[in-house]
This record gives structure tokens, C-alpha cells and sequence, in this order.
């Protein structure tokens, strides 16, 4: 399942991050990386996207971004 899936307050385990470098980079430096534990805050307010949570931090993520991280239900 991928991150987009997920509805408000689901929380999950990241499996795998299958985006370009330079974006998946930026996302380990943030804090989401495989065996992370994420919460799902809400959707974009427009458009693709959602914002999470990860160690106590809120992200605001695109859509190809949150498409592209694979997690596990936690």
C-alpha cells in the first residue's frame, strides 16, 4: 500500500521509498525512512498531496511524493 492510501489518523510503517535521489534524500533527511512510524494528519487541501507526521515533526507532501512511499499499517 502506499502512503496515499491512507485516511486521516492512520498510522504506518515506511517499507520503501521508490522516487529519484534527490527526493528521496530529502525525505531520509526529514526523517522518512524505512522502519519509520508515520501518522496520516489529512489530505492537501488541493489537489494531490497530504500532510504527516514523523517523530513529532508535520510534513506536507506532493502526491507523486506520498504515491511513492510504500508502507504497512501499523
Amino acid at each position: 500500500m502506499t502512503l496515499d492510501r491512507l485516511k486521516p489518523s492512520q498510522r504506518a510503517v515506511v517499507r520503501a521509498i521508490d522516487c529519484n535521489q534527490p527526493s528521496r534524500g530529502k525525505l531520509m533527511d526529514m526523517g522518512v525512512i524505512p522502519g519509520a512510524t508515520i501518522t496520516y494528519v489529512r489530505p492537501a487541501p488541493y489537489g494531490k498531496g497530504c500532510q504527516i507526521e514523523v517523530k513529532s515533526t508535520q510534513l506536507m507532501l506532493r502526491g507523486d511524493l506520498a504515491e511513492a512511499i510504500e508502507v504497512q499499517q501499523a
